[in-house]
């Protein structure tokens, strides 16, 4: 992504964010960790074999060298085979080695994501322009860049200064039996390999930090982004909010329902309304049937007067019940010889005994 598209992007990248990406391909994936990874299996496998293919290749050679009448006389195919079996001994085993410590270093990197994505055709990826506006706008393309030119020229240097202290043992090779010049060269090469894999890695490291570091940046979100994803999952705000009113007054309705049941309306007049009802037969306490604050205090008030529930002025009382209960429970034990008082002054008022039985 360019530096361009960055800006203005501040907040951090969201869940649904790091997996659109994900979904995508992007995960950070550092291929200089693959080659590392590929290039020390190589040569360990090779440093493994290496004793039993080198005495394989010295016999070819012998027999090679040793008997070019028969080479002349006999059929080519029996020496094609053996310099065929020599170069798999070494080739075989090193390659499928190779091959799984890919998979794994990739597998590893990405947590084990295969997409096709990626891959998708595009008329837009054979334009060259873009890529080469982006190789001059973009710090990935530069790194990338730097990269590459400090693996070459440090492989170029680690080679010649290695190559040129082995110059005269290099020189004596034609003097030695063959077995000590393949190993020789062998050792030459693994130090050198040796060599160019730990510089590999530090730059590996580096490069899977960068790699992260840029996913990091490309995933951040502006603060609209944000809000918009939000509003996506979970929904809009003015609409979740129309959605609970249209609870609250479905609720309240059915509770304003119940109030023509309740034996008393005990207030506050200022705030509270709590509408209690009790049935000895089918309760073991009296219940809360009703309550409300401000406004819906008011409109309980109102029903209860229009279907002759009495209406009691009590504050404190009104106040606990409201804290400690909710529709449909039970009145606390503390709070039993107050809802009592009240409810025996209740049954005393005229036509208490009417209301009862009609309701």
């Amino acid at each position: 992504m360019a530096d361009a598209d960055r800006e203005g992007k501040t907040e951090k990248a969201t869940g649904k964010q790091r997996e659109r990406f994900r979904d995508e391909g992007n995960v950070g994936l550092s291929k200089e960790i693959i080659s590392v990874v590929v290039l020390f299996s190589t040569v360990a496998t090779l440093c493994v074999i290496s004793t039993q293919a080198g005495a394989h290749l010295t016999s070819v050679t012998r027999k090679f060298l040793g008997q070019t009448d028969l080479l002349a006389q006999g059929d080519p195919r029996y020496w094609l085979s053996l310099v065929v079996g020599c170069i798999a001994l070494l080739v075989l085993p090193a390659g499928a080695v190779a091959m799984v410590a890919a998979i794994v270093s990739g597998g590893v990197q990405t947590k084990w994501l295969f997409t096709f994505k990626s891959m998708r055709f595009s008329l837009s990826k054979f334009n060259p322009l873009p890529k080469l506006a982006q190789m001059f706008a973009s710090k990935n393309a530069v790194m990338q860049l730097a990269q590459s030119l400090g693996k070459v020229a440090v492989v170029g240097l680690l080679t010649y200064r290695l190559y040129s202290q082995e110059l005269p043992q290099i020189i004596n090779l034609g003097q030695r039996p063959l077995g000590a010049i393949l190993s020789h060269l062998a050792a030459t090469a693994v130090r050198l390999s040796g060599k160019v894999w730990l510089l590999f890695l530090l730059l590996a490291i580096a490069d899977l930090l960068w790699k992260r570091y840029n996913l990091e940046e490309d995933m951040k979100m502006t603060k609209q982004e944000v809000k918009d994803e939000h509003k996506q999952s979970e929904g809009d705000p003015k609409v979740k909010g129309k959605q609970r009113q249209k609870g609250r007054e479905l609720v309240f309705g059915q509770m304003i329902a119940k109030v023509p049941q309740a034996d008393v309306v005990v207030v506050n007049p200022t705030h509270f309304s709590v509408a209690l009802k009790y049935d000895a037969l089918s309760m073991a306490a009296p219940k809360v049937v009703a309550k409300g604050k401000d406004n819906a205090a008011l409109r309980i008030r109102e029903v209860a007067r229009q279907h002759g529930v009495p209406v009691m002025h009590n504050p404190p009382l009104a106040r606990k019940l409201f804290a400690h209960c909710g529709p449909d429970d039970e009145v606390p034990a503390e709070l039993y010889a107050a809802v009592a008082e009240l409810l025996a002054l209740v049954y005393q008022l005229p036509g208490a005994g009417l209301r009862r039985a009609v309701a």
